[in-house]
């Protein structure tokens, strides 16, 4: 059985004061736990529900509906059968896998995207209350009492009150600078924006169970295939756009890594992970949807008949209460360089050099410094000396473009702390290394509103929503009533719309001065950084 340990480095657990001032307040609301009937623990002004739609009186009569006993034996069924899932299905599946089962991009891709283990440990609750809501649905609930309702309901007494992932934060620590994990921006709401937290939706779910299924037709059909659809509407034009470089599409996918990062559903066995390999019918899982390639797709025809597709991971609700399927975001909400420091001290450990303030570096005469690497097998480099790269990301490999900026801000953030050693003589490593953090954030934050949504939504959009960059003086316009959690749409979306503004082949240069190298379709590139250590000019 899965547990959450009190003890993890991801705990959800900080006390501590923050002063009253002009930007922030004491968070007055009373610890989360078990036993309360609602997640909305203050429903007053300063502490705005989730989900702020005028919805009292759609589901007021859902405990008629349902009785006490009902969502005791539910959570019961339910969790009889995720443990079944977790513990038998999952690893017989573990212990079947072999090198030689899945194609190397499948596999690739799925390590890519993989869950890490707290994710797991989480899921293993969400997918609790999920099932349990899924035996209650039967009882003849509409969508808004599912959506709205069900997680009114006291779980207290129930098996799910010994095994939800304890959340007492309370109050949020004094500090300057901001936590990695992403927890206490909204002092008010500290789980706000967090890393491993659920991402907020704009619009309702539209499961076809209105729980958890992938949605099907009005008609209650299956729907079309995926890849036969795009494959018949979509197409490639050739023409390059005549103002706007690669880099609009470039910083797109920049900071939607540093805002978003939903991972798949993965296998473990202790602190062992494997992608499930959907398209091999011998592996039966319930996250596994494959999609068929049709004959008559030019591209992937010749060379399978199967695409592979996993559902992304769970999380649980506020209080692992009931309700429909939600979706993890293992990195923070927020425009904070997650994807170069990462979302959790763990992954900084590894980043730090705990000397001047500095990240880790490999420092080679021919190649200036680069992002340490790793041997964790995420990238197809085809030398071993040519390894892959570590940040706080996991999109560092999948482009050279995306590599060599990584690079940039690595160096930019060195450079700032050696220059504000020569400054402040008497600093210490960690007051170096977060006053350079808080610039390369502030950088990357400027960037993002002054050169970059200009372009995309228009200087009149941003003038009209109130986030145009002011000419001088400070914005002190934080509002703690906005939730800033990334929205699911964006994650798995609308934020991907760079993929179709990269050109069909890269051009790499020998030097600054414009020789041209050599031309690479984007299939040669894929996850395959070994051209920074020779050929790209950084």
């Amino acid at each position: 059985m899965i547990v959450i340990n009190g003890n993890d480095i991801h705990a959800r657990q900080r006390r501590s004061n923050i002063p009253c001032g002009a930007s922030f307040t004491p968070c007055s609301r009373t610890a989360l736990a078990f036993g309360l009937p609602s997640n909305i623990v203050n429903e007053d002004e300063t502490q705005p529900q989730r989900h702020s739609s005028k919805i009292k009186g759609r589901y007021t009569d859902i405990k008629k509906l349902i009785s006490r006993q009902s969502i005791i034996n539910a959570m019961k069924e339910a969790k009889d059968e995720i443990d079944i899932l977790f513990n038998q299905t999952e690893i017989n599946i573990f212990k079947s896998i072999n090198a030689f089962d899945g194609e190397p991009s499948e596999i690739t891709w799925n390590m890519i995207n993989k869950i890490d283990r707290y994710a797991k440990k989480l899921s293993y609750s969400s997918q609790i209350s999920i099932a349990a809501t899924e035996k209650l649905y039967n009882s003849g609930l509409t969508s808004e009492q599912i959506f709205y309702g069900l997680p009114t309901m006291d779980l207290s007494d129930t098996v799910i009150s010994s095994i939800c992932p304890v959340n007492l934060i309370t109050e949020c620590p004094i500090s300057e600078y901001r936590t990695y994990s992403g927890h206490c921006n909204n002092v008010n709401n500290p789980l706000w924006g967090a890393s491993s937290e659920p991402m907020q939706r704009f619009l309702k779910p539209t499961y076809a169970n209105k729980i958890s299924k992938p949605r099907i037709s009005i008609n209650g059909l299956t729907l079309p295939n995926a890849r036969q659809i795009s494959h018949n509407i979509i197409s490639e034009p050739t023409d390059r756009h005549t103002l706007c470089s690669m880099m609009i599409a470039q910083w797109a996918m920049f900071i939607h890594e540093d805002i978003s990062h939903t991972g798949i559903t993965t296998l473990y066995e202790g602190d062992k992970s494997k992608s499930l390999l959907c398209c091999n019918k011998k592996y039966i899982h319930p996250d596994c949807y494959p999609i068929e390639v049709n004959e008559n797709d030019t591209t992937y025809s010749k060379l399978t008949q199967c695409l592979p597709y996993v559902r992304t991971a769970t999380l649980p609700r506020e209080n692992c209460s009931l309700g429909p399927r939600e979706q993890i975001n293992q990195v923070t909400s927020y425009l904070d360089a997650s994807h170069i420091y990462g979302s959790n001290m763990e992954r900084v450990n590894k980043l730090r050099a705990y000397r001047n303030g500095f990240l880790l570096t490999q420092q080679n005469s021919r190649y200036h410094s680069l992002l340490r690497n790793t041997n964790d097998g995420t990238c197809t480099s085809n030398r071993s000396s040519q390894r892959c790269f570590l940040s706080g990301g996991e999109f560092t490999n999948l482009f050279p473009t995306q590599t060599a900026l990584h690079t940039i801000w690595l160096r930019q953030h060195n450079n700032i702390a050696k220059q504000l050693k020569s400054i402040n003589i008497d600093w210490d490593d960690e007051k170096l290394f977060q006053e350079s953090r808080r610039i390369v954030i502030a950088q990357i934050q400027h960037i993002t509103y002054n050169e970059f949504l200009p372009i995309i939504v228009g200087k009149n959009k941003l003038r009209q929503y109130g986030i145009k960059l002011q000419y001088n003086d400070y914005d002190s316009d934080y509002d703690l009533k906005i939730d800033a959690t990334a929205l699911n749409e964006y994650a798995s979306a609308v934020g991907l719309f760079y993929y179709s503004l990269f050109p069909d082949q890269m051009s790499f240069y020998e030097s600054n001065e414009g020789d041209r190298k050599i031309e690479k379709s984007w299939s040669e590139l894929l996850n395959n950084p070994g051209l920074l250590y020779g050929v790209l000019i950084l």
